[in-house]
């Protein structure tokens, strides 16, 4: 046997010999099964290397020779061989790394290309995925890192993840970023994207859809996944940085829509928050609340001016708020009539709010109120405040020095003449309870 091997050793070196002098193509070498692996060395000695290496190109022009690491093509129903790249595992230490990177340029020229591809389809089948995953393990699994290399005096390389085009009208592939399930009760993996840090300006991070030419363009969606159980789905927060111990101000956050187009007479895109209804039509519980809170300031000093809550109309808008809700509050009196919600214009229709509205009723030479009952009921009792709508108001609440007053509840808010009204009709109180 001994023999043997060393016959086919020198066979192989011959036929290695012979390729390397031939001047033109190379002949091709096939064998059976083969496997190529380094010497078991001593104990203390590591393995030896196992290199393959394609011929250099010629002194001139030469390209070296291409080395190609296929499986085997398949002439029937079968599935091609499978190719692996894989270092040697390890029993007490770590194994291996595995590099696929393309050489390095020494001159002017940029390296080359490094590219990870299925193949491609001829059919209607789909053509195979490309996977790129960390090994499984007991402890915490191997990380996954997608980068461009280091540049020294130029601006590094992009990484680009994309799905593949389309050219006819069917929709391109998805592309899904999500870390890995879990089985037990361990937190999933978070999912992070950051620009680099900077001594200078850090880099921004978009998050768009595409452009569309002749429809819409895509959702932007930021949303915490959805829970099945009695917890709490996560928060969704936008948040800008903070300057830390420096001296300049926080990042600001902006939420605008976009702009309508200039050759037509669409409105521009609106603006809504809303928070969450409650879980189902018997709740006793309320819809989430929308809140604003200002920042505060850093200093207890009298006199220094708190943040505000602005409504910027710029040149071509109004500053306005309005307040507007599904089923108006209900208006009643004592010994007085009232009408129902008035609109600001006489007439009744039904658009006053808990908030806001005008009482139309009538008096007579008595005390007696006006009440609005709340649709919905505050948490709080609010704050009302009053006015009057009408001269024949003021004439039948002062000139008879009729005393009135406005106090509020969590449901209802009470309009009482201490003292006889003149007995006036058209009699219209406005009012806003803000608790």
């Amino acid at each position: 046997m001994k023999s043997l091997f060393k016959k086919l050793g020198l066979g192989l070196f011959a036929l290695a010999l012979s390729l390397t002098m031939t001047g033109t193509a190379s002949a091709a070498l096939t064998l059976g099964s083969l496997t190529i692996a380094g010497g078991q060395n001593a104990a203390t000695v590591a393995g030896d290397a196992v290199s393959i290496t394609t011929g250099a190109g010629g002194s001139t022009s030469g390209v070296s020779g291409a080395l190609t690491l296929a499986g085997g093509t398949a002439t029937s129903g079968s599935a091609t061989g499978v190719v692996s790249l894989k270092s040697g595992a390890s029993t007490a230490a770590a194994s291996g790394a595995v590099t696929v990177g393309s050489g390095i340029a020494t001159t002017s020229g940029g390296s080359g290309a490094v590219t990870v591809a299925s193949g491609t389809t001829v059919t209607a089948g789909t053509t195979g995925a490309l996977t790129l995953a960390s090994g499984a393990s007991a402890a915490a699994s191997g990380a996954v890192g997608l980068a461009s290399g280091t540049a020294i005096e130029a601006a590094s390389g992009d990484v680009t993840v994309a799905s593949g085009t389309t050219t006819t009208s069917g929709t391109s592939g998805a592309l899904v970023l999500a870390t890995g399930t879990t089985t037990t009760a361990g937190t999933t993996g978070a999912i992070t994207l950051l620009s680099g840090n900077s001594a200078a300006i850090s880099g921004a991070v978009t998050i768009g859809s595409g452009t569309a030419t002749a429809a819409a363009s895509g959702a932007v969606i930021l949303r915490s996944g959805t829970t099945t159980s009695s917890s709490t789905p996560g928060t969704v927060s936008v948040t800008a940085g903070s300057n830390g111990a420096g001296t300049g101000a926080g990042g600001a956050v902006s939420i605008s829509a976009g702009a309508a187009g200039t050759g037509g007479t669409a409105a521009g895109g609106a603006v809504t928050i809303a928070s969450g209804n409650a879980g189902t039509t018997a709740s006793t519980t309320a819809g989430g609340n929308i809140t604003l809170t200002i920042g505060q300031g850093g200093a207890t000093t009298a006199g220094i001016n708190s943040g505000a809550v602005i409504i910027n109309a710029g040149t071509k808008a109004g500053s306005h708020l309005r307040s507007t809700q599904s089923t108006a509050p209900v208006f009643s009196a004592t010994t007085y009539t009232a009408t129902t919600c008035n609109s600001g214009a006489d007439g009744a229709d039904g658009l006053c709010t808990d908030m806001r509205g005008r009482i139309t009723g009538t008096t007579t030479a008595a005390t007696g109120t006006f009440i609005v009952t709340f649709d919905k009921a505050y948490v709080t009792a609010p704050v009302c405040v009053i006015s009057p709508g009408s001269t024949a108001t003021v004439t039948d609440s002062t000139s008879t020095q009729a005393k009135v007053s406005v106090t509020a509840s969590t449901t209802a808010m009470t309009i009482t003449y201490g003292a006889a009204a003149a007995g006036t009709a058209g009699v219209i109180w406005n009012y806003h309870c803000i608790e």
